[in-house]
């Protein structure tokens, strides 16, 4: 039977597996997962790696086009901001997440996290 035990331990398998791979200039990372008693299924996510290291997904694409519109700045990627006492890159815009729409990556831990917009701006003009 599958448990969420099970597939938390598998998916930390998983990334670290991807973390080894030469992948030949693309980041893979694998994304939300589901499972039932029997079967499960991730979402992977691959992306070119540009010549400077910046991993060129969609979220970094759609905050290079609509940066400037949603009062970010086409130039807010790398950006480095303090919320609640902790510091984040910000790594891209999600149009489609109303609600948290940054995608940053919180510096102590590496960890991906979904930042609210005006929070983020306030940040960036402190």
């Amino acid at each position: 039977m599958i448990t969420r035990d099970k597939m938390r331990a598998f998916r930390m398998k998983l990334d670290a597996l991807l973390k080894e791979a030469d992948l030949e200039g693309y980041s893979v990372r694998v994304g939300s997962g589901s499972y039932s008693d029997t079967n499960f299924s991730f979402k992977i996510e691959g992306a070119e790696i540009g010549e400077s290291g910046i991993v060129k997904d969609k979220d970094y694409e759609t905050l290079k086009e609509l940066g400037a519109i949603y009062g970010l700045g086409n130039d807010a990627y790398g950006k480095k901001i303090t919320l609640n006492g902790s510091t984040f890159t910000i790594k891209g815009l999600n149009t489609r997440r109303r609600k948290y729409p940054v995608s940053a990556v919180k510096d102590s831990t590496g960890k991906r996290f979904k930042l609210p917009l005006e929070d983020v701006k306030r940040a960036l003009n402190a």
